[in-house]
C-alpha cells in the first residue's frame, strides 16, 4: 500500500510532514480509495480490459518488487 500512496502523494508534502504523519492524519477510507485507484489504474493501462486473474497476479508480483 505504500508503494502506491507514495507516488501519489506530493513529494514536497512528504518531506516537510513526513509520510508516517501523512499516513496518521489522512483518513483510512481515503487511503485505501487511493490504493485501490492506482492499482486498478496501473493495471488496466498495461495489461488491458481482456487480462485475466493469472495476469493480475503476475502484475501485483511485479508490483510487489517494484522500487
Amino acid at each position: 500500500m505504500r508503494k502506491a500512496i507514495e507516488c501519489c502523494v506530493p513529494p514536497v508534502l512528504v518531506a516537510k510532514v513526513g509520510f508516517a504523519k501523512i499516513l496518521q492524519r489522512v483518513p483510512t477510507t481515503y487511503l485505501r480509495a487511493l490504493f485501490a485507484s492506482r492499482l486498478a489504474g496501473t493495471y488496466v493501462y498495461t495489461h488491458g480490459l481482456d487480462a485475466n486473474e493469472v495476469d493480475f497476479f503476475g502484475f501485483l508480483q511485479e508490483f510487489k518488487e517494484r522500487d
